[in-house]
This record gives structure tokens, C-alpha cells and sequence, in this order.
């Protein structure tokens, strides 16, 4: 898909296959909840062998990705200072010269690492996304985070400066705290959030 459009250009996208497959999972959640709601609550807990336990569970699980306006370089588009993201939800426009806070996020894998850029403008214009080294669209955006940091630094978190090294950046320990007090409060949310979302969709309650 184009990455970079001239100005007045059209802009034409295909929908991404992991948006196209996020979109078909919030319409499979209300199946779900309608089993949960058909075969009533266990009073043993769910079966967790049964596959609508096994698919609420992996929906519960990546519903942040899901519900939150998170994208990624790879399927954004760069116009002038707008930036616009294809989100699960919907395209997210972002003005880059018109920021309120940058902030980052850095998410740990057994095979690496994924770093997000928490971009908010004004009122409820807010993205997450995913700064993919590969993709040819992510330099662009770092040097735009870049300028607009160095011209507005308030606006700009300490995570924000680590990745995107917009000096004063944060010292090594302090990054190491960061990062371990990310994921002491992020991991238990995460897992809490999760956890929630399944039992609604296995028992057929609201919470």
C-alpha cells in the first residue's frame, strides 16, 4: 500500500489482513457472550477444553489491540503533518505539528520487542503506534516526533525522549526502571483486562 502521498493525492488502501481479522473477531465476541448466555454459568468454572473457552480466551487477550486505536507504520499514511492511522476501529487522524503528548511504550517478546509511539493531539484524537524498523514510513515519522519534540520539549514523556533520543535523554537506570515499572503495573492490567473480557464472553454476564 502507498505509504507516502503527495499532496491532493487520492488516498487509496486495501484493508490490512490483521485489521480485516481484529474486525471479524469483535463481530465473533457477540457469539460468544450468546453461548455463554445459551449454556448458562458453570458453577465449576468454564471448561477451558471447550473451543468457544479457548477462542474467548485468545479474544480476551488481544482485545488491547483490538479496542484500542493501535496501529502501525506499515499501514499508515503520512500527508504533510497528518498522520493516519488504519486502526481496528476505524482510521485515526493525528496532526504531528499539533501534539498535546508523546509518550512511548515498549512491549517485550521471547524474540524482540515492539516500540509504540502514544501520540495525543487535542480532544479525542489519540494513536498508538507501532514504530516498525522495516517499514519505509517509520523514519519519517521518528523525524517529525523529532522536530516537533525539540520545538514543543513539554510535551514530550521520559519514555517519549528514550525513543525517540531527544535529549536530555533518560540515563540507563533510569530507563531500566522505567521499563521494570512498566511491566510490574502494565503486565497485571493486561492480564486483568484479559481475564475480564473472557468471563464475559464464557459466563454470559456483565460484570
Amino acid at each position: 500500500m502507498t505509504r507516502q502521498d503527495a499532496p491532493g493525492a487520492a488516498l487509496t488502501r486495501r484493508t490490512p489482513a490483521l485489521v480485516a481479522l481484529g474486525r471479524a473477531a469483535l463481530v465473533m465476541a457477540p457469539v460468544l457472550w450468546g453461548f455463554g448466555v445459551v449454556l448458562g454459568p458453570d458453577p465449576a468454572g468454564p471448561d477451558p477444553g471447550k473451543a468457544y473457552v479457548v477462542t474467548a480466551l485468545c479474544l480476551g487477550f488481544v482485545s488491547p489491540w483490538l479496542l484500542l486505536p493501535v496501529g502501525t507504520t506499515s499501514h499508515t499514511t503520512l500527508r504533510g503533518s497528518t498522520l493516519s492511522v488504519v486502526t481496528v476501529l476505524g482510521t485515526r487522524h493525528v496532526d504531528l505539528d499539533d501534539l498535546h503528548r508523546i509518550g512511548a511504550l515498549t512491549v517485550h517478546w521471547k524474540t524482540g520487542r515492539d516500540r509504540y509511539a502514544y501520540l495525543r493531539g487535542p480532544g479525542l484524537r489519540v494513536a498508538w503506534v507501532l514504530l516498525e524498523d522495516s517499514s519505509s514510513l517509520a523514519g519519517r515519522v521518528r523525524g517529525h516526533l523529532v522536530r516537533t519534540s525539540m520545538a514543543r520539549p513539554g510535551v514530550v514523556t521520559a519514555r517519549g525522549r528514550a525513543l525517540l533520543g531527544v535529549d536530555p535523554v533518560p540515563g540507563r537506570l533510569r530507563r531500566l526502571a522505567q521499563e521494570s515499572c512498566a511491566f510490574a503495573v502494565g503486565f497485571p492490567l493486561v492480564v486483568c483486562w484479559a481475564g475480564a473480557v473472557a468471563y464475559v464472553l464464557t459466563r454470559g454476564v456483565a460484570l
